[in-house]
């Protein structure tokens, strides 16, 4: 049969028609791929910048502009900072890392001071007390300094432990009556005062437990009006029962301690520790205020910052201890803990309620201290030289005999609230390895956010920091330490490698990306002037010059990413390897496990087999019934039988 060519030409174009569809939808499909392979591969790309970005810009101090920490542009405004105060010239690595926290991008306005052998060797004031309104951070600016407060109170109570009128051995029902109800009769002084507190697995092995007084919090809070009441917050306070039901049991005591050395003192001398802080500034020329509501301070009084929440956020995972326990403590916190963070007035959260002026008419001589450096520094060089005066004329702090008994070392106890053992003396001072530095133990306190109230008796050395940004939850930390330590090691260049190891790291790698070392290593230096005629450089080429560029941007891109990419591998690696052992561990025990069961079923077997049911219980108890009536109809017919024949 022979087709005709238009039969031809038809069967061909239907061909084409019949082909076209799976032709588009092939390569559709191609298009599709392509597009995703782009997005994948542009994800990628951003989220290895992305991730290399927040690293760099996380590892930089929270006001480090983003600018320079991500890119390493406009880096100089990192050094747009006004300083003041006083360095004496064998110091003067002090006020070089005081300076570097600046650059560094880690402080907004802080101070430090330091007496050494009783002479101020150290004054210097930094940064911002209003950073929008561009207010300097002067001597003239107070800064409250909160739990650093507390080693003044204990100051104070140690002068009235020398006049004989406080023992710390004494019971607080003994000074105030009414404080012995709710199980707290036999709650003394000391367990009051010192920081740390044993878990209840140790009370029976521990004699002295301070800060052991079981009102670490109000179980109820308390109003901002009811505080300021003082009839009706002495009665919430003494009505407080003892939180651990009259065991003696330490958990720090961040407000409520003040509150309560407050009450005893009005007993016992009619007075608050405010009244003899006032007394301490006219005797000494320092300045300390608990309560400072008036008017002239409202100009004086520094706001706090905490930075961008990025940093707060990851500043509290490395403090805890990593995301996991970060992640635990969300899902699982801890009611002590929550309760004691609380306990402000009107629950108020530091430090975003301060300075408001409704809080600084409460005074809280565990938290509402505000000073200067030099006033703490003044007060901690007195306790380094033994409690003895340092200017000639002035009185002394405390006798020879009252400071010894205040510093006498007392047991080493674990504090439930901080969940750590921490070192202690018995007038309520610290002497942890926190307070170490360079191999120099002092002794003191530090407050929320890294302010520092300490001393050494060996060197004769008192310091005072005090700062307004709180970023971290570690106090003391490298701000204050890294002076701390260039004032224990006069002359010796320590501040850069103890301020922190991630500094260094930064730093090198800013190196490689050509941003300025003067970031953390020092202030702005100019570049000097010169008269003489400059060697002329042959220009290179703008095709050759861009594609140089071009060449040695893509190779240190290259290396950046490779040198992270592999830190990330190794850090993965690691990682997987540990979740690998503990899914051994785990499995050995689920195997442990099985096995213990197997065994439990072997023998509930075996009991099964030797028990007696129900029903056979009944059997044997029906044939004891009859056995018992049976000798019960035998004992009467033998007595009627012996009746019978008495008859």
């Amino acid at each position: 049969m022979t087709i005709s060519e238009p039969e031809v030409a038809a069967s061909e174009n239907l061909s084409h028609k019949n082909k076209s569809p799976a032709k588009v939808a092939t390569r559709a499909s191609t298009a599709k791929r392509t597009v995703l392979l782009a997005l994948v591969q542009l994800t990628t790309v951003t989220s290895l910048l992305g991730s290399i970005a927040l690293k760099r810009y996380l590892s930089q101090g929270p006001y480090t502009p983003w600018t320079c920490s991500v890119f390493g542009y406009e880096c100089d405004r990192a050094y747009d900072v006004p300083f003041g105060g006083y360095a004496h010239e064998d110091y003067a690595a002090a006020e070089q890392a005081f300076k570097r926290n600046f650059y560094a991008g880690e402080e907004v306005g802080a101070a430090a001071a330091a007496y050494v052998n009783g002479e101020l060797v150290l004054d210097v004031q930094g940064g911002w007390q209003n950073l929008e309104e561009k207010v300097p951070y002067t001597d003239k600016t107070l800064q409250m300094v909160w739990s650093s407060t507390k080693a003044l109170t204990s100051v104070v109570v140690a002068q009235f432990v020398e006049k004989g009128v406080l023992s710390y051995d004494e019971k607080i029902a003994t000074y105030w009556p009414e404080f012995a109800q709710g199980n707290k009769e036999n709650v003394t002084l000391g367990d009051l005062h010192v920081f740390m507190s044993p878990p209840p697995s140790l009370i029976e092995s521990i004699l002295k437990m301070q800060h052991a007084a079981g009102v670490g919090y109000l179980e109820n809070g308390v109003t901002a009006a009811e505080a300021e009441d003082p009839e009706r917050f002495s009665r919430i306070l003494a009505a407080q029962p003892h939180t651990f039901a009259g065991v003696r049991t330490r958990s720090y005591h961040a407000t409520s301690r003040g509150w309560y050395v407050n009450e005893i003192l009005k007993r016992v001398a009619n007075c608050t520790v405010n009244d003899v802080a006032a007394e301490l500034n006219n005797k000494y020329g320092i300045e300390w205020n608990l309560k400072p509501y008036q008017q002239e301070y409202d100009e004086r009084i520094s706001l706090f910052y905490t930075g961008p929440k990025l940093f707060q956020i990851h500043r509290l995972i490395q403090d805890m201890g990593g995301f996991t326990k970060f992640v635990q403590a969300i899902m699982n916190p801890d009611n002590n803990f929550v309760k004691t963070s609380l306990s402000l007035p009107d629950k108020a959260k530091a430090p975003e309620s301060f300075p408001s002026l409704r809080l600084r008419r409460i005074e809280g001589p565990s938290y509402s201290g505000h000073t200067n450096a030099r006033s703490i520094a003044k007060l901690a060089a007195m306790m380094a030289n033994g409690g003895k005066a340092i200017v000639e004329g002035e009185p002394d702090l405390l006798n020879s005999t009252t400071y010894a008994l205040a510093t006498e070392p007392v047991s080493l106890d674990y504090d439930l609230l901080f969940r750590r053992t921490m070192e202690a003396v018995k007038g309520g001072w610290g002497c942890h390895d926190d307070f170490e530095v360079e191999g120099v133990q002092f002794i003191g306190w530090p407050g929320l956010g890294g302010s520092t109230f300490f001393w050494n008796e060996e060197h004769k050395i008192g310091f005072g920091y005090h700062m307004n940004l709180l970023v971290s939850m570690k106090s003391p930390d490298d701000r204050s330490m890294s002076i701390l330590g260039e004032i224990s090691n006069k002359g010796n260049i320590i501040g850069e490698k103890k301020f922190n190891a991630s500094k260094l790291h930064v730093q090198e790698m800013n190196s490689l990306l050509r941003v300025t070392p003067r970031l953390i290593a020092r202030p702005v230096q100019r570049a000097a002037y010169t008269t003489e005629a400059a060697t002329p450089t042959k220009k290179a080429g703008a095709v050759r010059g861009g594609f140089v560029g071009f060449l040695l941007g893509v190779t240190v891109a290259g290396s950046v990413g490779y040198y992270y990419l592999l830190e990330e591998y190794n850090n993965a690696s690691g990682s997987l390897l540990s979740s690998v052992q503990e899914l051994q561990s785990s499995t050995e025990k689920v195997r442990e496990y099985a096995r213990k069961i197997e065994s439990v079923d072997k023998d509930v077997s075996k009991l099964k087999e030797l028990a007696a049911t129900t029903k056979e219980l009944n059997e044997l108890k029906a044939e004891f019934r009859k056995l018992y009536d049976t000798l019960n109809m035998e004992h009467l017919e033998l007595k009627t039988h012996v009746w019978g024949l008495g008859e």
